[in-house]
C-alpha cells in the first residue's frame, strides 16, 4: 500500500498534509444537544434575545468561504482527490470560486485501479464539482494564508478602483487624431 492508499483510508498523512474536505459542515448541522435524539430529550429551543441580534459582517461572502482558502494556495504543492477515484499531485496555478482547479507539473495516480498507469502531465484542469478533498502541506498557516490573500484581493479591487480614466478634453483629442 502506498502512501497515498494510507492517507485514504487513514484519514491524512501525518506531518506531511493536511486536509480541506469539499463539502462544508454547517453550524446546524452539529449544534444538536448530545442525548437528543429518538426517545432522547428535546434540546431546548433558543430564544433570541435583544442583546443577541446577529450582526452583519462587513466582510463580503465571497471573502468568506473555503474557496478562499484554496485561492490562498495557489502557488502551493497539493493532492487533489476526484470522485472518480484520481489522485492528482501538482502546484496550484488557479482557481476559482466554484472550486475549479488549473494544477501544473502534475501525476494522476488511480488508486483504486492498480492496472491504470500513473500519468505525469505539464498541467490539468479539474472541475470543482469533481474534487472530493484537497490535502495541502501542513507547512501552510491556513488563518494566515487567508489574510494575506484577502488584503491582496481588497487591495487589487482598491487599484482597479482608483485607476484614472481619460479625461474628456483628452478622449477627444485622441479622436481628432
Amino acid at each position: 500500500m502506498d502512501d497515498m492508499d494510507a492517507s485514504r483510508h487513514h484519514g491524512v498523512q501525518s506531518g506531511e498534509f493536511s486536509l480541506l474536505p469539499r463539502n462544508r459542515v454547517s453550524r446546524s448541522s452539529i449544534s444538536v444537544a448530545a442525548g437528543a435524539g429518538a426517545g432522547g430529550p428535546h434540546p431546548q429551543q433558543h430564544q433570541p434575545s435583544n442583546s443577541s441580534k446577529k450582526k452583519k459582517s462587513r466582510t463580503p461572502s465571497h471573502l468568506r468561504t473555503l474557496a478562499l482558502l484554496l485561492g490562498a494556495l495557489e502557488g502551493t504543492a497539493v493532492i487533489v482527490e476526484t470522485k472518480h477515484d484520481e489522485v492528482i499531485r501538482g502546484t496550484i496555478r488557479e482557481t476559482d470560486k466554484d472550486w475549479n482547479c488549473y494544477l501544473e507539473n502534475v501525476t494522476v495516480s488511480y488508486p483504486c485501479h492498480p492496472a491504470k498507469q500513473k500519468q505525469i502531465l505539464p498541467s490539468i484542469f479539474v472541475k470543482g464539482n469533481l474534487v472530493r478533498y484537497v490535502h495541502f502541506p501542513d507547512s501552510v498557516e491556513p488563518n494566515a494564508a487567508v489574510e494575506a490573500h484577502r488584503e491582496r484581493l481588497k487591495k487589487a479591487a482598491r487599484a482597479f478602483a482608483t485607476q484614472k480614466q481619460p479625461q474628456p478634453q483628452q478622449q477627444e483629442q485622441q479622436r481628432t487624431k
